[in-house]
């Protein structure tokens, strides 16, 4: 009975050693996970200053072919929040190494 005892506890202690590398091996996956959505997060706003700033330039080019000097006449509808053309400033774009391209 001693043995059979000694042998359910041997078991045991594997089947906790697989429980905490397991548990050691979610740790790492989550920790990875979560810095890589930061990553992301991170890329998706500079990402989206860039779309701003082309969307500043295009508005400009549009107003200088069109011969408006840089007031359009047909202004585009804004989202609730965005700011008129006159009350954005030009962010400095990054280079692609910033972006890991």
């Amino acid at each position: 009975m001693v043995s059979e005892v000694a042998e359910a506890s041997k078991e045991q202690t594997q089947g906790i050693n697989q429980i905490t590398t397991a548990m050691s091996q979610m740790d790492k996956v989550t920790q990875s996970n979560a810095a890589s959505a930061e990553e992301s997060a991170n890329a998706a706003s500079r990402l989206s200053l860039q779309a701003g700033n082309l969307m500043n330039a295009v508005e400009d080019m549009t107003a200088i072919v069109h011969g408006r000097g840089g007031t359009l006449s047909a202004q585009p509808a804004r989202a609730s929040g965005e700011r008129k053309k006159s009350d954005r400033k030009a962010i400095p774009m990054g280079h692609d190494e910033d972006f890991g391209f």
